[in-house]
């Protein structure tokens, strides 16, 4: 009988393990944990300049970078992506509220560090907690960029104003002249994964 009983066991377990996740793609992530079944309810909201050239030609030079979001939907925020690489490290990104002026420095509403590939991409964080934005609200990012990579701008577009600082600290600007590229991923409900980043959602799932 305890010998049915291991076998049983050995075969959840395999079966459990077998299934697999793909990269955050917009798409819904499914998949069996101990039995149960998660969801990852992200998908891709909006962007900035998303179908636009990249343009290679700038680099970055502060070590803070603060581009101004101004929502258009209502939804809650996971995730920012902006496309980077060439060169790997560890990158920050931190939402602020519009209470401060044009640029970051008001209240901190969620933050997610992440760690930069050479291949150039779209790169980001998850961002913690999930905050509701609301549509028409004007957010402020600030960007710790890997230093020496190039910096997230498409060669036309919209022009996306941006604040900068040299010790992250002290900002700069506005100022009126790049075509940023970024991308905005979230959910239309609360999470149920608040807290868990996607790295440690995939590391379930061997």
């Amino acid at each position: 009988m305890r010998s049915v009983i291991a076998v049983c066991a050995l075969v959840f377990v395999v079966a459990a393990s077998g299934s697999s996740l793909a990269g955050l793609d917009g798409s819904m992530r499914s998949g069996p944990v101990l039995g149960k079944t998660f969801e990852d309810p992200r998908i891709y909201i909006e962007g900035w300049n998303v179908d636009e050239p990249f343009d290679g030609s700038w680099y970055w030079a502060a070590d803070c970078q603060g581009p101004t979001y101004v929502a258009g939907q209502t939804y809650y925020l996971h995730r920012i992506e902006f496309m980077q690489g060439e060169v790997a490290g560890t990158g920050l990104i931190e939402l602020y509220a519009d209470d401060a002026g044009d640029c970051p420095g008001g209240t901190l509403l969620a933050s997610g560090s992440y760690e930069q590939v050479e291949a150039l991409g779209w790169q980001g964080a998850d961002l913690s907690p999930h905050i509701q934005i609301q549509a028409g609200q004007t957010y402020h990012i600030n960007l710790h960029v890997v230093q020496g990579g190039p910096s997230s701008f498409a060669m036309s577009g919209d022009i996306i104003p941006h604040c900068w600082s040299w010790d992250c600290a002290t900002w700069e600007g506005p100022g009126y002249s790049f075509y940023w590229m970024a991308r905005f991923y979230g959910s239309f409900d609360p999470s149920p994964v608040e807290g868990s980043s996607w790295g440690m959602i995939k590391a379930l799932y061997h």
